[in-house]
């Protein structure tokens, strides 16, 4: 500060004319203002505002407006002391309100956004499937046409999952002519028109759907997995269960301790004879190179199932962010991971 020379009122850096006395100092100067941060009470304020106004919106089905809202309340945001938190709870707003516009992409980019600053978040792994499916899900949309019906060739994630069609008549291939091409059997299917070759797909919102629920029966599946890996404690035991047929095989004792009782049973009644001894040497040795997954999902089932996380409900609009609900019957993967 420096004294005015008529009055000597200390006068700003910035002032050209005496507040006091009205003395001009100068005609030349011009003004500064240094930076004022704004007050926390106002941006909170506007924070709560445009919240509220986001809310109100993606209640009211408008999301294109509601992820306006949310973006003006993040910049709002960043003069707070608690800004970490509000920040992971306006950008998922904001994710959800981008995926129900049908934004995607810039959905899963919130949702890793996230991820990178919240690392002690809860309910991580199930954001980090979310944030994949929706990015692959934009993938997927972006290879729709306008209007979704030309035929062109399959990528070689949609032979096994979408609708085929022939590549010279067009005409939609029945599951029975896939069956071998789909199992890698044949190099291609064969058309009831005589021609074989690589198919065509259409892509229409039934492929579109295949597609998607692809991906949701993988990431069903590879929860199922997990669940399924490592010893499970109180669970039936893989090498207890070799050493069994290995010891006592020739009386069944691996089949009665696996729930086999019925081959337990025509254990006994041959175990005069040398076939349940060698049939039970063999099965030691396929118990003893079995996987922890594969042995889990063919002799403990329940416990595996009971070892994957309860899927949370679907919440109102404004509340939670996703839904990661099973729509399919458990024991169907497990039928289709040990066959």
């Amino acid at each position: 500060m420096q004294p005015c020379p008529q009055c000597q009122t200390l006068l700003e850096s910035w002032e050209v004319i005496c507040h006091s006395c009205g003395k001009v100092l100068s005609l030349e100067q011009v003004p500064v203002v240094g930076d004022v941060a704004a007050p926390e009470g106002g941006l909170k304020e506007a924070l709560e505002d445009w919240l509220d106004k986001g809310r109100d919106a993606l209640a009211r089905k408008e999301y294109d407006e509601a992820a306006v809202c949310f973006q003006l309340a993040l910049k709002r945001g960043k003069g707070l002391a608690d800004q970490d938190r509000r920040e992971v709870e306006l950008r998922s707003l904001l994710a959800q309100a981008l995926e129900k516009d049908g934004k995607l992409a810039e959905a899963a980019e919130q949702y890793r956004v996230i991820l990178d600053k919240a690392a002690d978040l809860p309910g991580k792994s199930e954001m980090e499937q979310k944030a994949k499916l929706l990015q692959d899900n934009a993938v997927v949309d972006a290879l729709v046409p306008t209007g979704g019906n030309s035929f062109q060739a399959a990528e070689a994630f949609e032979l096994k999952v979408v609708p085929l069609y022939c590549g010279c008549c067009k005409r939609r291939l029945t599951e029975a002519e896939l069956y071998g091409f789909r199992k890698g059997l044949v190099a291609s299917p064969r058309c009831l028109c005589g021609h074989e070759g690589p198919p065509m797909v259409k892509r229409t919102v039934e492929h579109i759907e295949a597609l998607k629920e692809e991906e949701r029966r993988s990431a069903r599946r590879k929860k199922l997995i997990e669940a399924a890996s490592g010893r499970i404690e109180g669970g039936k035991s893989r090498t207890v269960a070799a050493m069994l047929a290995i010891f006592a095989g020739f009386v069944g004792a691996h089949k009665f301790y696996l729930g086999e009782r019925a081959a337990g049973i025509w254990s006994v009644v041959f175990c005069w004879t040398f076939i349940p001894w060698l049939v039970a040497l063999f099965e030691a040795t396929s118990l003893l190179s079995m996987s922890d997954v594969g042995f889990n999902l063919s002799y403990n089932v329940p416990l595996v199932l009971a070892r994957i996380p309860a899927e949370p409900a679907p919440e109102p609009v404004d509340g939670g962010v996703f839904s990661m609900e099973i729509t399919e019957d458990p024991d169907d993967f497990v039928d289709e991971l040990t066959h």
